[in-house]
C-alpha cells in the first residue's frame, strides 16, 4: 500500500486482487478514481479480465506481490490473507497482458520462505517462469 501510493503520483497503475484497505486509501481511490480490481468482485464477475486491460495503458510493468494468492497457496508472505486468488486466475491474467499489451518489465515481491515449507518458494519460482514465458513466447 505504501509503494502504491507512491507509485500512482509518478505513473498509472492498475492493482489487482486486493482484500483490504484502510479508510484513507479507500478515499484516496474514490477521490481519484483508480483502477482497482477487489478479490472478492472478481470471483463474482466472469469478465474481470476485461476490466483490467482497459484498464492498462499499452505498455506494462508487472510487479507481483505474492500476497494477491490466497493464503492457502502462499503463506510465506508478510502478510498472508485469506481469500486471495488462485493459480489459474493469475495465469489467466497474465497471459491475457502478455496478449494485448507490451510487458516492459516484472518484479515479484513479499517471498518470507517459511524453513521446511518449500511449495511457496516454488509458486514464486514459477510465476516467475510463467510470466517470462507469457510475455515472450506471444
Amino acid at each position: 500500500a505504501c509503494v502504491m501510493r507512491h507509485t500512482i503520483d509518478k505513473v498509472s497503475a492498475v492493482q489487482v486482487g486486493i482484500r483490504s484497505l484502510c479508510k484513507e486509501e479507500q478515499l484516496l481511490i474514490e477521490e481519484r478514481r483508480l483502477p482497482v480490481f477487489f478479490a472478492q468482485e472478481m470471483k463474482r464477475r466472469a469478465d474481470y479480465i476485461k476490466g483490467i486491460l482497459a484498464a492498462l495503458t499499452d505498455e506494462v510493468y508487472i510487479t507481483i506481490d505474492l500476497d494477491v494468492f490466497d493464503c492457502s497457496l502462499m503463506p510465506a508472505t508478510g502478510t498472508p490473507e485469506p481469500g486471495g486468488l488462485n493459480w489459474f486466475e493469475v495465469c489467466a491474467i497474465l497471459d491475457a497482458v502478455a496478449r494485448s499489451k507490451k510487458i516492459v518489465g516484472c518484479d515479484i515481491v513479499e517471498l518470507a520462505p517459511i524453513k521446511g515449507l518449500h511449495a511457496p518458494d516454488f509458486l514464486a519460482a514459477k510465476i516467475a517462469y510463467k510470466t517470462l514465458n507469457y510475455a515472450f513466447m506471444k
